[in-house]
């Protein structure tokens, strides 16, 4: 009489032993990759004080310096830039090359660079490209909406906006400059509201 070979049940066990197995070794395999994957991640890059030489803080000086250096500028001198004056405040304009269209660089009363605003050629690169860009480098922003997104630690923000800006600003400049002008709309609805007391 020829020996049974088991039952069903035990055929099913030896059939579906290998299958778990390399179930098991599957799942080991996905959580060891997220595990790596993790540990990969890098800590987002310090804020950069400015794009390449052109940096918070400089004098209107070194900023034509640093203007002259750079290949995403047409300067070769104060002709190839506009000089406003606005509240006591210097203003340079130039005009960009390649990427960069055009660039508005903004000074303190005491002449020092406070704000960087780069405005970029938006056939030549675009604005989901930058925040991508800008995200892989430094994080995820700290504010987004439609119109922008804002990484900001305290000492520097810098402010990516639509169509296609970048715009670096000195905090400690800029709280400043708010605080000034609260003060003095402060002082302006006091005069406003004693000149019309007088009636």
């Amino acid at each position: 009489m020829i020996e049974s070979l088991g039952s069903s049940a035990d055929i099913r066990k030896v059939k579906t032993t290998p299958r778990i197995l390399l179930l098991v070794i599957f799942v080991l395999g996905l959580f060891s990759g997220i595990l790596f994957a993790q540990e990969e991640e890098k800590e987002p890059a310090p804020l950069p004080t400015g794009f390449e030489e052109l940096t918070l803080g400089l004098s209107l000086e070194e900023l034509k310096e640093a203007l002259k250096g750079s290949g995403y500028f047409y300067y070769r001198g104060d002709p190839d830039v506009s000089l406003l004056e606005r509240e006591n405040r210097t203003l340079v304009e130039a005009e960009g090359a390649g990427y960069v269209a055009s660039g508005e660089f903004q000074f303190t009363e005491d002449e020092r660079l406070f704000v960087i605003a780069l405005h970029m050629d938006p056939e030549l690169i675009d604005y989901f490209s930058l925040y991508t860009t800008l995200s892989e480098k430094y994080g995820e922003p700290d504010d987004l909406s439609p119109e922008r997104a804002i990484w900001e630690n305290g000492e520097v923000r810098i402010s990516l906006e639509r169509p296609v800006s970048v715009r670096y600003i000195d905090q400690g400049s800029f709280s400043n400059l708010v605080e000034d002008r609260e003060a003095l709309k402060s002082y302006e609805r006091i005069g406003r509201e004693e000149f019309l007391s007088r009636f």
